[in-house]
């Protein structure tokens, strides 16, 4: 009798089990992101679409969601009420993700950081951003640093270069009023923008080290500088009229319009915003400058983090298929490439893409991220537990209103991180699974 090769057969109940219908069951793996204007929901379909022809078996059901504070809103009872999705994109913070981490709904990402290669391909920052009690729950995106941006016009109208002193600073601030400009588009109705120029004024005044301390060393935050500091920024400087009227009525769309339109000389925040000026700023060149420190004689202390991350759930059905996600987003040069330049974000992926015509204020950040002169420090806001979170919003406001003098905010500001290190919620004190 004739033999039918093997292989014929194999391929011949194929087809006709393909004729019957039978075809690969697909899987589904949920993602809650916060991608949401529309060049970035374009480019993450783009990047969605080439991860689903390296894995045609699976499906992604995205849903946006505006922001860090809806995020936290809606993420912690999905995964009590056992809805959460099986990745998010979300804030990366103690007061954010500290708890869900300490409730277990994490997965710890520990092992993966060495199997998939990513400690080597991967910044330390994304790393470092997401580990608690020394193990890794996540990968941190967007490598952000927070500068002064400045219109390049208005310093030439004005016969002024970039500060190196925070006298240098002030005298800019002088000349820009008294030429009708707001000298600095800083406004904190969404409370959050106050969180980084405190990181900018307390690291301008008291340098690195002992922030460190206080952060990952069960340090102290009576720091020499840090009330003059506050009082510098959040008193002196709304007298003097640097930032706009009514500041704490304005929201952070609305800071961008008064630089973006002219109105402002300078605005203090972080590379996230090179996205809206890209799309909006067409008549004028931009400049950016690090923050500077009291004299010229000292470097400049830059705040720095990633902006989010990926998490998984600790109970996703679909694990390995999980992390081929986020390993395709966060190490893949193709994806890298699509965050660069439809994003203009900076990616953690270590590759270099000299070749790739970019934004070039997101070309010139990336550079400074690697100089290895400059002093990176911390958006203290990023490390920062729930309850001297909320101080921080609500009591930098109230000095700004003059009902709190900077030594009680500074005050406060130390008993509630003494209570929180207690707790186990501060990055030198965090336990798991107490």
């Amino acid at each position: 009798m004739r033999r039918i090769p093997l292989f014929v057969f194999v391929v011949v109940l194929c087809v006709t089990l393909g004729g019957w219908g039978i075809t690969q069951e697909k899987i589904k793996i949920t993602v809650w992101d916060q991608w949401t204007t529309p060049a970035q929901e374009e480019a993450i379909n783009k990047m969605h679409a080439l991860f689903q022809k390296m894995h045609p078996e699976v499906v992604i059901e995205r849903s946006p969601i505006a922001s860090p504070e809806q995020m936290l809103d809606v993420l912690k009872p999905a995964f009590v009420g056992g809805t959460a999705p099986d990745v998010v994109y979300t804030d990366i913070a103690p007061a954010f993700i500290g708890p869900l981490i300490k409730a277990g709904y994490l997965m710890d990402l520990t092992d993966v950081w060495e199997t998939r290669g990513w400690n080597e391909k991967l910044a330390s920052m994304s790393r470092d951003v997401v580990t608690y009690a020394g193990r890794v729950f996540g990968v941190g995106h967007e490598l952000e640093f927070v500068p002064v941006f400045y219109n390049k016009s208005i310093f030439a109208e004005l016969g002024v270069d970039e500060p190196t002193s925070i006298p240098e600073l002030e005298a800019i601030c002088d000349k820009a009023k008294a030429a009708g400009y707001i000298p600095m588009s800083f406004v904190d109705r969404d409370v959050w923008n106050a969180w980084h120029m405190f990181s900018q004024i307390v690291q301008s005044y008291c340098g690195k080290e002992p922030v460190t301390k206080a952060i990952f060393e069960g340090g102290t935050w009576k720091i020499p500088g840090i009330v003059e500091a506050v009082d510098k920024a959040f008193v002196e400087w709304v007298k003097k009229g640097y930032f706009p009227p009514d500041l704490l009525a304005l929201s952070w769309q609305e800071g961008i319009m008064l630089f973006t339109t002219g109105m402002a000389a300078m605005h203090p925040t972080g590379t996230w915003v090179l996205d809206a000026y890209r799309e909006q700023i067409t008549d004028f060149e931009v400049g950016m400058f690090l923050f500077p420190r009291p004299s010229s004689d000292l470097d400049p202390v830059v705040p720095s983090l990633c902006g989010s991350g990926y998490v998984i759930n600790a109970n996703t059905k679909y694990s390995e298929i999980c992390i081929d996600y986020v390993d395709f987003l966060m190490a893949n040069e193709e994806a890298a490439k699509i965050w660069y330049t439809d994003t203009v974000r900076i990616p953690p992926l270590r590759k270099a893409f000299p070749e790739l015509e970019m934004y070039y204020l997101l070309k010139e950040a990336s550079e400074v991220l690697g100089r290895e002169d400059v002093i990176f420090g911390y958006q203290i806001d990023g490390y920062t537990p729930p309850t001297p979170l909320d101080w921080l919003s609500k009591g930098l406001q109230e000095v700004m209103l003059g009902k709190v003098s900077p030594a009680d905010f500074v005050e406060k500001w130390e008993e509630l991180w003494i209570e929180a290190r207690k707790e186990g919620l501060t990055k030198d004190a965090f336990k798991i699974g107490d």
